[in-house]
C-alpha cells in the first residue's frame, strides 16, 4: 500500500505550536505549513505550501518518505481551497456544469476535481474538533 501523509487541522492561532511541538517531540518527521500564502515565512524547519495541494502534488506520491510528512493547516486554509464553495467554481469554470447543476450537486464529492484531497491522508487530526460539529457548514462539508 504506498504511503500517504498525515494532516493535523488548527485554528489559526495554533499553526505555529503545533509545528514546534512536532519538530520538538518527533525530529524525524518533515513538517509542512498549509496556511497562508507565498509571503509566509518559516518559524523552524517546517516548509511552506505556498500553493493550493492538488492530487497530483508530489507529496502525495506514495514514496516511503511520504509516511514521515505532517501538514499543518487550518480549517480556513482547507474550506477556502477545498471546500464547497471551491469545487463549486472549478466545476463552472471548466465548462463541466451549468450553475445550476453544479450548486444542486455541490456537496458531492467529484473525484476528477485535482483539488479533492480527502482521500491522500493517511490520517487527518483534528485539535478543536467542535468547530465541525454542525454538518450543514462549509467547514464540516470540507473536512468530510
Amino acid at each position: 500500500m504506498p504511503a500517504k501523509p498525515f494532516m493535523i487541522m488548527v485554528p489559526v492561532k495554533l499553526v505555529d505550536q503545533w509545528i514546534g511541538e512536532i519538530q520538538r517531540i518527533i525530529p524525524g518527521v518533515t513538517v509542512y505549513k498549509y496556511h497562508g500564502d507565498k509571503r509566509a515565512k518559516p518559524i523552524g524547519r517546517e516548509i511552506i505550501i505556498d500553493k493550493n495541494l492538488t492530487k497530483n502534488h508530489s507529496l502525495f506520491n506514495g514514496s516511503p518518505e511520504a509516511a514521515r510528512v505532517v501538514i499543518i493547516t487550518t480549517y480556513g486554509t482547507l474550506t477556502h481551497r477545498h471546500g464547497v464553495r471551491a469545487q463549486y467554481q472549478w466545476r463552472c469554470t471548466h465548462g463541466r456544469w451549468n450553475r445550476e447543476a453544479a450548486k444542486k450537486y455541490s456537496k458531492d464529492y467529484d473525484e476528477l476535481w485535482p483539488s479533492g484531497i480527502a482521500r491522500c491522508f493517511d490520517t487527518i487530526i483534528l485539535d478543536e474538533a467542535h468547530i465541525i460539529k454542525n454538518i450543514e457548514t462549509d467547514i464540516n462539508t470540507a473536512v468530510s
